[in-house]
């Protein structure tokens, strides 16, 4: 929301103003991923395959990233455990 964007902007005013003297423009992301027809399977023991559709202009890579980042190394055994 224009609200959040601002206080962001607002509590890093330097940064920001350093991006506006780079001629950086403003491009809006989205706050949330919404992921489309998720599935997943183990081929082989040590390999997680996953199909699932994005919105135009998402990234896969975002989201395999915050998927790995939900669990640390070695937290568990069982795959796909949360």
């Amino acid at each position: 929301t224009a609200a959040l964007e601002n206080a962001i902007a607002n509590d890093e005013s330097v940064l920001r103003d350093w991006l506006v003297r780079a001629g950086m423009e403003h491009e809006r992301r989205i706050l949330r991923l919404p992921i489309g027809r998720l599935t997943w399977h183990y081929p082989e023991p040590d390999i997680l395959q996953l199909e699932f559709v994005l919105p135009p202009g998402c990234f896969a890579t975002v989201l395999v990233r915050e998927l790995v980042d939900l669990v640390p190394v070695g937290q568990t055994d069982s795959p796909c455990v949360f």
